[in-house]
């Protein structure tokens, strides 16, 4: 760098702070739309309930540093409350921004998609505190989904889940649409506009319940069949 160059050049964190924090502002409003994966861990001996898990980056304006991350925080909440123990709320830092982040959980092949059916409104309506408020049946759609894929080994490769998207920013219409999941020349089922649960954080709360109290039971089951996971009847 020669001298006159030198005298132009600023480095970013000799900028004055008002202009810093509009620079990282600006960077939160380009970010585009993210599809923000999520999943379960499996249980372990001694701890049977399963912890939500990020599959994807998390947004790197939370990141960089401590002013982009104040700045960061105002677009970005946390997606997920669920209940850590009897007496506590445990917060998972899975960062979604409400207003154009679509949330696509995939379901462990571990799980019984079928229990998912078999809560209730009560299932929902737990005492967890509902800090994720943000995501309700007014705001965004939910769907359910099962895609097939078969090898040239002929062995079928099967992902099912769910999409949580804005109303308003909404870009999975169709079963099509989630090859941008990972699943090319798939086939399957996408079930739109499946009725929100009452309580967002009560429905994960009540999921968590069911999957831990059946780790501890160790009971065997049979696996569900086709699309029973889209029997998305009792909610609501």
């Amino acid at each position: 760098m020669d001298e006159a160059t030198a005298v132009m050049f600023t480095f970013f964190r000799e900028l004055p702070m008002e202009l810093r924090l509009n620079i990282w502002e600006e960077y939160g409003a380009a970010s585009p739309p993210r599809d923000v994966h999520v999943t379960f861990s499996k249980p372990k001996p001694g701890n049977t309930r399963p912890n939500l898990k990020l599959l994807t980056a998390g947004p790197a304006i939370l990141y960089a540093c401590s002013e982009s991350r104040k700045v960061g925080l105002m677009q970005y909440f946390t997606s997920f409350n669920t209940q850590g123990s009897k007496d506590e709320v445990e917060k998972r830092e899975i960062y979604v921004d409400p207003q154009i982040d679509a949330i696509i959980f995939m379901v462990p092949g571990w799980v019984r998609q079928y229990n998912w059916a078999d809560l209730g409104h009560e299932a929902t309506a737990s005492k967890v505190p509902t800090a994720t408020c943000r995501w309700d049946d007014t705001t965004h759609r939910l769907c359910l989904f099962e895609l097939y894929s078969e090898g040239a080994d002929s062995v079928v490769t099967t992902k099912k889940g769910m999409v949580v998207q804005p109303r308003q920013k909404a870009r999975f219409g169709t079963a099509g649409d989630l090859e941008k999941i990972g699943m090319q020349s798939a086939s399957g089922m996408l079930r739109s506009d499946c009725k929100f649960p009452a309580s967002w954080d009560g429905f994960w709360s009540g999921l968590c319940d069911i999957l831990e109290q059946e780790a501890s039971l160790g009971l065997e089951h049979h696996p569900p069949g086709l699309h029973d996971f889209l029997h998305w009847t009792r909610l609501g």
